[in-house]
């Protein structure tokens, strides 16, 4: 029996949305990970594949996995100014499009699209960065099992 890709097949479908945006618009989005970046020494704005919640169900010989909380979170610096007070909110609203132009991001068999836009704070060592998380829509793979 080959063994599951959904949470591998997910990541990398969200990098794709991540990365054509980024390659699109590269003063916009400096950088993509598949992960929380580790240190301060990252290029902002970035983007990156947060939590990857998911939900398991075995029901006759099939096993139902249902990611309830994949979620992109993007970085930047708090502004200094106004002039840069809204560069995350054009970021914000470009990878909406991004992420409805790419419906089955997750895989042909799944339907995606964000669901909550939050603005928050992340905190990475001594530095506090101005965040917005979105996190997609579930997304559900059945897989046969013995």
């Amino acid at each position: 029996m080959p063994a599951s890709t959904f949470r591998v097949d997910a990541v990398a479908g969200v990098m794709a949305v991540l990365n054509t945006y980024r390659t699109s618009n590269p003063t916009k989005l400096r950088a993509v990970y598949s992960a929380r970046p580790a240190g301060p020494a990252f290029e902002k704005p970035c983007a990156y594949v947060g939590t990857r919640d998911e939900t398991t169900t075995h029901d006759s010989g099939i096993r139902t996995r249902t990611l309830t909380g994949l979620q992109v979170v993007l970085l930047d610096t708090f502004p200094d100014n106004a002039q840069t007070a809204d560069r995350l909110d054009i970021l914000v609203d470009g990878l909406q499009d991004a992420f409805t132009a790419a419906p089955h991001m997750l895989g042909n068999n799944t339907v995606a699209a964000v669901t909550n836009v939050n603005d928050t704070e992340v905190t990475m060592g001594e530095a506090i960065y101005r965040a917005v998380v979105f996190t997609l829509s579930a997304a559900v793979a059945q897989e046969g099992r013995l």
